[in-house]
This record gives C-alpha cells, sequence and structure tokens, in this order.
C-alpha cells in the first residue's frame, strides 16, 4: 500500500490525536473540552480502532487499588507501574466521564454485565476483580432496563 504524503502542511492544531479508538476519542474531547485546536488521524476507514473489538463496553474501575492490582496482574510486568498507577486513575473517573459524555448526547450508561469472563488467569479462572463490569452507551431508543444486567 503506498500513501501519499502532502507537498505541504500549512494546518496548525494544539493536539494531534492518532487513532480513533475508545483512548484517541476520549484524548480529543478532553483537549478540545479543555480549549484545544485538535485534529485527529485514523489509519482505517472506520472508527473503533482495537476498541472496535469490546462489542462497545469498556473497562471501568470503582476504586483505585483494586483497579491497580487488576492492571498489575494483568500486565505481568510488561508496563511500567507509573503508566499502570495513571491508567488505574483514569478508570476510576472514566464512569463519570461517560455519564457526562452521554448525558450531553441524550444518551444513557448502562453496566452490560457485573462479571467480565473474558478477563482469564492463565489458568482460565476469572481474575478476581470487585465489581468488575463493562459499560456501554446507549441511545434512548435502544435502552434497556439497567435493573436485568
Amino acid at each position: 500500500m503506498s500513501v501519499m504524503s502532502p507537498a505541504s502542511w500549512d494546518l496548525e492544531y494544539d493536539v494531534v490525536v492518532a487513532g480513533y479508538g475508545f483512548a484517541g476519542g476520549m484524548a480529543a474531547v478532553t483537549a478540545h473540552d479543555e480549549g484545544a485546536r485538535v485534529a485527529m488521524f485514523e489509519k482505517t476507514a472506520h472508527f473503533g480502532g482495537n476498541s472496535i473489538l469490546s462489542g462497545g463496553s469498556c473497562a471501568a474501575g470503582t476504586e483505585y487499588q483494586p483497579t491497580l492490582e487488576y492492571l498489575l496482574r494483568t500486565c505481568a510486568g510488561t508496563t511500567d507501574r507509573e503508566v499502570l498507577e495513571a491508567f488505574a486513575r483514569g478508570m476510576v473517573k472514566l464512569p463519570e466521564v461517560l455519564e457526562r459524555l452521554a448525558a450531553e448526547a441524550g444518551f444513557q450508561t448502562v453496566v452490560a454485565f457485573s462479571v467480565q469472563p473474558s478477563i482469564l488467569q492463565a489458568s482460565g479462572k476469572p481474575v478476581p476483580f470487585r465489581r468488575a463490569g463493562g459499560r456501554q452507551v446507549q441511545a434512548p431508543q435502544h435502552r434497556t432496563d439497567p435493573t436485568l444486567s
């Protein structure tokens, strides 16, 4: 596949986001909300990146320490602790951020499941993680009863 480079680049942005998955999307929204001029670039024809594979769900934490412990176990020493600490802080803030963004668009968030069966130890047993669950943003015409999840 050949990539065409522009003859010149005369656009200016405060923040340039590479990739339109969940992380790129949240980075762009946050930067925009802080007043930055944002450009977002995605290499594929559709947004979603690897996040599209999650079916619209994302993992969110309810408490910092168990969330950090989960990330430490899951990454098995392959990611610097400082990165995982920042990630855990963000995961704990995520439910509030999703609620705000969904409300602005007239949507709601729901807890889609209370145990994440796809998170398994090498033995095949679920990783213990208190109140683990995915959240989905749903359009008003597709609301589900959160008490059924």
